[in-house]
């Protein structure tokens, strides 16, 4: 015989609200002392990282969302144990990294982007139906400023009642949000706190092709000249978008950006142009009949990138219009 199920004892403190008060002021779960919490506040930089056209792909299809999420958080935990310095949070479509330097950041913010390129490439070269709603492209962005981080150990009293991997905050976080709205899908997006940060990197590769412009981009830089024309991926507002196309994934020594060999660029750039070509597609495709304007700018910033990019590796110093299939073919 099948015995019922006994309910589990109700908690006390939740038979009243009375109840529930006198359960919080007892535990003293209402007392923050900020004096107490002062050493996990820290000057950090922030990675802040999500997936473009996710809320429409998870309203459009519950397959097409678990083929994105998985394998955007199978990248994210690659690029972690790749950089383990870096503490990293993890939500539905969005990854934060906190880092100590720049670099670390850097670091992370490319390796995921050429990560979540390198599963793009698999999937197209399985041969499968080629849409963009099966193809994972994060919007990057790095900002520097306060962020409140606690250990993922913590067993001090004043942790009592939360998840210390919950409780993320701080105006670095903040700034890396808002830093969005000046960039899109495909870029590693920086402001002016970065932009300082990654003048004094220093170039290194095999001086191909490739490595030489990523040097001269770097050193174009602080030339005010080469800015006010448009040569140095700058756009509204003072933020840069880093050519990462141009360099390779992991980037594991401090003080130092390594640009990628000839060949590998080219293939990632090629890669890349293939994925936004399908969002173009995709953006006046019936099944994507009601999707905002808005959402065209990801494919366009994108697609403009990847010819800049393309500009540097192949030696071209003056700005040129070059229809990106012209690329691809």
């Amino acid at each position: 015989m099948i015995m019922p199920r006994r309910k589990a004892p109700q908690p006390h403190h939740f038979r009243s609200s009375t109840a529930l008060t006198e359960h919080i002021a007892s535990k003293r779960l209402g007392i923050i002392n900020s004096r107490e919490w002062k050493e996990e506040w820290a000057q950090r930089w922030v990675v802040y990282a999500d997936l473009v056209a996710f809320a429409s792909r998870a309203l459009r299809s519950e397959p097409v969302v678990l083929n994105n999420i998985v394998r955007f958080d199978r990248a994210s935990t690659l690029v972690a144990a790749e950089v383990p310095q870096i503490a990293v949070r993890r939500f539905s479509d969005a990854t934060f990294a906190i880092a100590e330097s720049f670099h670390q950041a850097l670091a992370f913010g490319v390796a995921l982007s050429h990560t979540c390129l390198a599963f793009n490439r698999e999937f197209l070269n399985r041969g499968t139906k080629p849409f963009f709603i099966h193809l994972i492209a994060p919007r990057v962005t790095i900002a520097n400023g306060q962020v409140l981080l606690l250990p993922t150990d913590a067993s001090h009293p004043r942790y009592n009642g939360i998840d210390p991997r919950s409780v993320l905050a701080g105006s670095a976080i903040v700034r890396a949000y808002q830093l969005e709205r000046h960039s899109a899908g495909g870029l590693v997006t920086i402001d002016e706190s970065g932009i300082d940060a990654l003048r004094v990197l220093q170039v290194r590769g095999d001086n191909g092709r490739v490595t030489n412009g990523l040097r001269r981009w770097v050193a174009q830089v602080g030339n005010a000249e080469a800015v006010a024309k448009g040569e140095v991926l700058f756009h509204r507002r003072r933020v840069l978008d880093v050519p990462w196309l141009l360099m390779r994934p992991l980037q594991d020594e401090s003080g130092q950006v390594w640009g990628a060999h000839n060949e590998d660029a080219d293939a990632a750039i090629q890669t890349f142009l293939q994925v936004w070509d399908k969002s173009v597609r995709e953006f006046y495709s019936p099944q994507n009949f009601d999707a905002s304007l808005d959402v065209s700018k990801h494919s366009q910033a994108a697609i403009r990138h990847a010819v800049q990019c393309h500009h540097a590796a192949h030696g071209r110093r003056v700005p040129k219009y070059q229809s990106f299939r012209e690329l691809l073919d």
